[in-house]
């Protein structure tokens, strides 16, 4: 499907809400000198010794501590997790994230991985800025992330993490991640290694009618995806003269990830879900308008003494329109959904090095519906929880336990064929009911810096 880039044909309206409380943060017991700074043209600068109450990682950790700021990476953990999308310090009317004035250079390996990466020890400060400016490489940006590095001759660290993860089929499997960065001169450097896990023990179950009403049959479905990708990527940058700065950016993956399937059959009676003469292919069907509105908002609680509450939240409200070829009526893009909202909350006790928090997200119901030749799917999701705590213990070493979907999110989908033609002229042979769930993942991580 092709959606041209003509306003008329697409529209899209962004509202950010970031609430009061926004620059507060000062309770805790942070000196007044470590507060963050706002000038007269709404920069907020944030100096390190602001951090240095949470005892932070990496830069990631730094920014999870900004109200905010979640919002400006697009991601939608909330508090606490900050992978976000791996996105680029670009995008018209985005948030944009820049290190010393200028844009996160690279594609997959940059962003906020890239982030994650970078020790908070090498940080000065970090700026919030409304709007542009000329001494940024950077336009457009309703509000721009400054991540301004010490300036030091000569810099170095090692960042470390170890993580193991238990997942629903009673596996562990181990993982983790090493990052080099620092500077030499006009030389700056990034060189990292991670191999995560990315085990995937799915179970499902489909029914399935005939057109007619009358039962079908019964499968239960289990898989298996084993998936450990390797990762070794590098970001470097030369300073050449006053205005001139040449990037380096080189990846190495090894994503393979051998699956295993079992699908058994517990009752049968006909199965009409054979090949047709009809074949199916993604396509252009004519132009469109998608529309919405998306609202986030942020706010930090001050008023408890020995401890700090963020709290996220995040609104999308959506619709679209096209002409279906095949049935003639006003529709949704296939698989466009209606919206979705999120929650995240992040509790830091500062003096005991301790903090815990959740995010959750959901899908707003019906309405994603994907539209074939012969077939119509509607498609359907649970709400996504994540659970985390952290702190910092023996040997300054960071301990961090997170749960991902502990109540088994379910995915969703109902499939009805279409026989004797297309969605159209044909006629309903069989409606298949299918959800699967890959159960709670518990993961265990021990970070640390050299």
């Amino acid at each position: 499907m092709r959606i041209t880039d003509m306003p008329r044909f697409q529209r899209k309206i962004i509202c950010q809400a970031l609430l009061c409380g926004l620059f507060a943060g000062t309770a805790g017991g942070a000196p007044a000198q470590d507060a963050p700074v706002t000038d007269e043209d709404a920069t907020v600068t944030y100096p390190a010794s602001f951090f240095t109450q949470y005892e932070p990682f990496s830069v990631n950790d730094m920014l999870d501590r900004i109200p905010g700021i979640n919002i400006a990476r697009q991601g939608g953990g909330g508090p606490g997790f900050s992978g976000g999308n791996n996105r680029r310090g670009l995008g018209m009317g985005g948030d944009q994230v820049l290190i010393n004035g200028r844009r996160i250079a690279g594609k997959e390996n940059g962003g906020s991985s890239q982030l994650a990466r970078i020790p908070a020890s090498q940080v000065d400060y970090i700026e919030i800025i409304r709007g542009t400016s000329g001494d940024l490489d950077v336009r457009g940006g309703n509000q721009v992330v400054n991540i301004v590095l010490l300036e030091a001759e000569t810099r170095s660290s090692i960042a470390y993490e170890i993580n193991t993860d238990h997942y629903h089929d009673d596996s562990l499997k181990p993982g983790g991640k090493i990052a080099w960065s620092g500077s030499r001169g006009g030389f700056d450097y990034l060189v990292s290694a991670e191999s995560e896990p990315r085990h995937e023990h799915r179970i499902g179950h489909e029914t399935s009618v005939l057109g007619d009403g009358s039962p079908n049959e019964r499968i239960k479905r289990v898989s298996t995806r084993k998936a450990q990708p390797m990762v070794i990527s590098s970001n470097l940058a030369w300073q050449v003269g006053d205005a001139d700065l040449f990037h380096l950016n080189l990846q190495y993956e090894d994503d393979s990830a051998p699956e295993e399937a079992r699908r058994d059959i517990l009752d049968t009676r006909v199965d009409v879900s054979t090949p047709t003469q009809i074949l199916s292919a993604n396509g252009n069907i004519g132009d469109g308008e998608r529309y919405g509105i998306a609202l986030d908002g942020s706010y930090r609680f001050t008023s408890m003494a020995d401890s700090q509450i963020l709290l996220t939240s995040g609104l999308r409200v959506e619709d679209s329109s096209v002409i279906d070829p095949f049935l003639g009526i006003d529709r949704r893009f296939s698989r466009q959904g209606r919206g979705s909202a999120r929650i995240g909350f992040r509790h830091d006790f500062p003096a005991r090095n301790f903090n815990y928090g959740f995010s959750w997200n959901h899908n707003f119901r019906d309405g994603r519906i994907a539209y074939d030749i012969d077939k119509i799917e509607d498609y359907n999701s649970g709400d996504f929880v994540r659970l985390f705590a952290e702190t910092q213990g023996w040997g300054e070493l960071i301990y961090r336990f997170e749960v991902f979907n502990p109540f088994e999110n379910a995915r969703c989908r109902v499939r009805s064929r279409y026989l004797g033609g297309t969605i159209a002229t044909g006629y309903v042979s069989e409606i298949e009911d299918s959800c699967s769930h890959i159960g709670p993942t518990i993961a265990i991580k021990i970070r640390g810096t050299i």
